[in-house]
């Protein structure tokens, strides 16, 4: 049983409007923060002050200006930076407006009464000129104690490093040992009450790195440890900051590789924010764990911790287009530490005892379309870009945790075969506009012996599902591919598939064999009310659920032929029938009666994140927001299990173009579901609810662990 510390940050809140550059500390449970107000070159300086409670639920006060001395007028500067000690002590330290790179100060306290009011001292030059300064403060031997980090302003690549003494008397700070140590650019430090400092920047070439130091004895100076330890090594990721609690957690944050899109010369970026957790021991020794996604879309992230809540601020990311706006916002994000499962490969059995209800579960959208090929033409001309939805195959997926696999089985007719039950099932991806646009993915074959594979080399309890819909047949004529038929459910289509459905059920239960799931005809409760444990009883086992499928034409019970009615028997004990639970004005609910698996599925049907995660009751329930269907109890209770279709969809002209691809998409969805999925967690909604199963685009570790980070936040009584 492999474990880790993780936070998964979220939950974002808009902490200033008409605002850039934020800031943000934490002690104990009171937290800081300050930004400037606006991009005018004469910017106040504003912050809002409070606390964060256990489950990591912040209660910020308003917006209040840093005043210049004991005045109402607010002080002005650039790039401000806070820090907060376990005294109530607050100090900032900002550039000075304009031409000038002289670094100011303000010392402060805490409200005893009120947390959300900071009292400010007057400002106070510090008496050195730099840029992008970064400020950490901690009571060290009786002492308040500031470290400060900046770049040079003479050549923009020196790092310079300072501490500082406060004199409460006065309310101002002394300054010592300023040296410029360290190249390269964007600086944070964070120091703890031991006097242990890590410094985080972005070398002179790019790489994200870190360095570890000591306070010495008198706190006047720093004594750096030998070894510097990477962040991130890709050079176009950038502004990493850091965080440190008194028990030594480390926690940082940055910008992940810009969103890019190859068909688009002129493309702005948006920049993923991404975490990491960590530690440094008593020798500096610092260690990071794996790469998390952050508190959704940003830039210059700026992070704290007290080593059980974790704290951040960004700003909001450019607009994505040919001209480079901002809307010019500041959020504020948080988190709980936690302990995950990180054995990604067999994580399911560590929760052998709860029950697919009781689980949320990492899915692939699409699976199998880690390729495309025998396109029609249409699709033919972005085939990559409007088709491919996965980079891994089935194996991969499986190891890195995903146990729902939305498998779309397309039969591929050459023209040199008369009859389509002779055609090759594949995986596939096809919209019904025009006729039919899309693409074929890697063979069912293939997908079958990969799931084998995995179940053949992992004794653990695993339950992958194998969920099979959206079937298509797509035929080869005068070596084009000028023709599809698509399943309607009606009794045309009935006339081509079922011979293709029956086929494939009955290649699946020749070839996994005693790897699926049988349900004993003593088992009267659904299956997802089963226990794991006793669906995999200690090896992995595979639920195939078929959608559209009817059972008793395809294996009908009422035949006299003593061997088909074993075979039929048989796969009727192991082929599980799949209802989707979707409401609109034409298609009434499916009834759980009627299947053995009812799953609430809808997607946005939006290339727009904002209508994606929206909250708002939508005009048109075929383009709904992803927060809005989640807050509808009526598709928790009425299904077995509730989908969250974390996905963005090309719309016709997107599909056509091939721009934005659905990677392109992707990334945009993939760094903003922690961050909703923290939102549920704070707000409650897990002790009603839960997203049963979190099925994306291109997924990869990150989805396995923001599911385990949710499944670890849940109690389950058995």
């Amino acid at each position: 049983m492999s474990t880790a510390h993780q936070f998964m940050l979220g939950n974002s809140k808009v902490l200033g409007s008409s605002s850039v550059q934020p800031s943000i500390a934490i002690s104990g449970s009171n937290v800081v923060t300050i930004y400037r107000k606006s991009l005018a070159v004469s910017s106040e300086l504003y912050y809002r002050s409070g606390n964060i409670d256990s489950n990591g639920v912040l209660s910020l006060g308003i917006q209040t200006n840093v005043a210049n001395n004991t005045s109402i007028h607010a002080d002005h500067g650039e790039t401000p930076s806070i820090a907060l000690n376990n005294q109530g002590i607050v100090v900032e330290m900002h550039e000075a407006n304009g031409h000038s790179n002289a670094l100011w100060t303000h010392v402060g306290r805490l409200d005893t009464n009120n947390q959300q009011i900071i009292h400010w001292a007057d400002h106070q030059d510090s008496q050195h000129e730099g840029r992008v300064p970064s400020v950490a403060l901690a009571y060290y031997k009786q002492n308040n104690i500031v470290v400060a980090t900046f770049i040079s302003n003479s050549d923009s690549t020196t790092i310079y490093v300072m501490t500082g003494l406060i004199d409460l008397t006065k309310n101002q700070i002394t300054w010592y040992n300023k040296s410029g140590t360290f190249t390269g650019g964007n600086p944070k430090v964070a120091v703890n009450n031991n006097g242990c400092i890590i410094l985080a920047y972005e070398d002179q070439n790019g790489i994200l790195t870190a360095r570890s130091g000591s306070l010495n004895n008198t706190g006047q100076g720093i004594n750096w440890n030998g070894d510097f330890t990477t962040i991130n090594t890709d050079s176009n990721s950038g502004s990493p900051s850091v965080g440190i609690s008194d028990d030594n957690v480390l926690v940082a944050a940055y910008q992940g590789l810009p969103i890019t899109d190859s068909m688009i010369t002129d493309y702005h970026y948006d920049f993923p924010i991404k975490t990491r957790y960590g530690t440094v021991n008593q020798s500096g020794v610092v260690t990071w764990g794996d790469e998390l996604y952050g508190a959704g879309l940003g830039k210059k992230p700026v992070i704290a911790t007290n080593g059980t809540v974790v704290v951040s601020v960004q700003e909001t990311p450019d607009t994505v287009g040919i001209t480079t706006s901002n809307d010019s916002q500041v959020l504020v994000a948080s988190s709980t530490l936690r302990t995950i499962f990180t054995n990604r490969n067999a994580w399911m059995a560590n929760y052998r005892n709860r029950t697919l209800r009781q689980l949320t579960i990492p899915g692939a959208h699409d699976a199998g379309m880690s390729m495309a090929q025998k396109c029609t033409n249409l699709a033919d001309i972005h085939a990559v870009a409007s088709t491919v939805t996965q980079t891994k195959n089935f194996d991969d997926m499986l190891l890195c945790g995903i146990r729902y696999f939305d498998v779309r089985p397309v039969w591929f007719q050459p023209q040199d075969v008369a009859d389509s039950i002779d055609s090759v099932p594949y995986t596939g991806h096809f919209s019904d506009q025009a006729g039919g646009v899309g693409c074929l993915g890697m063979p069912i074959a293939d997908m079958i012996s990969q799931v084998e594979c995995f179940c053949n080399q992992y004794a653990c309890e695993e339950v992958i599902i194998l969920k099979f819909s959206h079937y298509f047949l797509e035929v080869e004529k005068d070596n084009a591919i000028n023709h599809i038929a698509v399943d309607n459910n009606d009794a045309d289509s009935a006339k081509i598939f079922d011979p293709l459905k029956q086929k494939l059920i009955n290649t699946l239960v020749s070839a996994f064999g005693d790897r699926l799931y049988r349900k004993p005809s003593t088992e009267t409760r659904r299956l997802v009310d089963i226990p794991l444990n006793m669906i995999a009883q200690y090896s992995p086992k595979i639920l195939v659920v078929f959608d559209n499928v009817h059972m008793d034409v395809l294996f009908p019970l009422n035949v006299d032929d003593s061997v088909q009615l074993s075979h039929n028997t048989n796969v009727r004990a192991c082929i599980f029938t799949y209802g989707d639970y979707y409401v609109n004005d034409t298609t009434p609910p499916a009834s759980k009666n009627d299947y053995d698996l009812v799953v609430f599925d809808h997607y946005s049907n939006t290339s727009d994140p904002k209508v994606m995660t929206s909250a708002l009751a939508p005009s048109d329930l075929d383009h709904p927001g992803q927060i809005y269907q989640y807050n509808q109890t009526i598709y928790h209770t009425n299904s077995d299990l509730y989908l969250l279709s974390w996905t963005l969809t090309q719309q016709f002209t997107e599909l056509i173009t091939g721009s934005p691809s659905i990677k392109t998409l992707a990334a945009k969805a993939n760094a903003c579901l922690g961050d909703y999925t923290q939102g549920i967690i704070q707000n409650n909604q897990l002790a009603s609810y839960m997203p049963n199963i979190i099925y994306v685009d291109f997924c990869d570790n990150f989805v396995t662990d923001i599911c385990n980070f949710v499944n670890s936040c849940i109690t389950v009584q058995h």
